[in-house]
């Protein structure tokens, strides 16, 4: 392992005099270990990457639920519950006891899977579980004519310009 480490510095300092960083502004060590820091992220990249859907959702069951209640509101059903305990077992089989990274998106369904999912790995494991709002249902908005547009800003205001968002022709 010292080896290694000795060869990464090797390697930086050759890197930094080879990039003429004697001649620039920026502090030396903070160069150095810039790169370092560059060359050993590079080593810590994830083997594997495995995407989980959510399990299945009361919209599901009962496809008029988005008529009455927030697109990020909707829960998993009984099934869905039962369908993420099982994603658990079977990432849990495929990962052993490798590290766990888990980004997940900003709706309540995908919350409720990743805590199901969570309970078959130890919490040693889970090294960080984030939520991104990037990684949600794709939106095309609310095609609203002008007439209603006064009942889709109030919804927007009741549920929140993030989850509720709108665009006229």
């Amino acid at each position: 392992m010292f080896l290694i480490y000795l060869f990464l510095f090797v390697i930086g300092f050759i890197c930094l005099f080879v990039s003429g960083i004697f001649d620039a502004d920026l502090d030396f060590r903070e160069r150095y270990f810039y790169i370092r820091h560059k060359t050993l992220r590079r080593h810590q990249r994830p083997a594997r990457i495995f995407l989980v859907r959510h399990g299945e959702s009361q919209a599901n069951d009962d496809l008029t639920l988005y008529g009455r209640m927030a697109n990020h509101e909707v829960e998993l059903n009984e099934t869905g519950c039962e369908q993420a305990i099982e994603a658990g077992k079977k990432l849990h089989s495929l990962i052993g006891k490798e590290s766990v990274y888990v980004y997940m998106g900003p709706y309540k369904r995908s919350k409720e899977t990743w805590s199901y999912i969570r309970k078959s790995f130890s919490p040693l494991q889970i090294i960080t579980d984030r939520e991104d709002s990037r990684l949600r249902e794709q939106e095309f908005g609310n095609l609203t004519d002008l007439t209603k547009l006064p009942e889709v800003i109030q919804d927007r205001d009741r549920l929140g310009h993030f989850f509720l968002s709108f665009f006229m022709w």
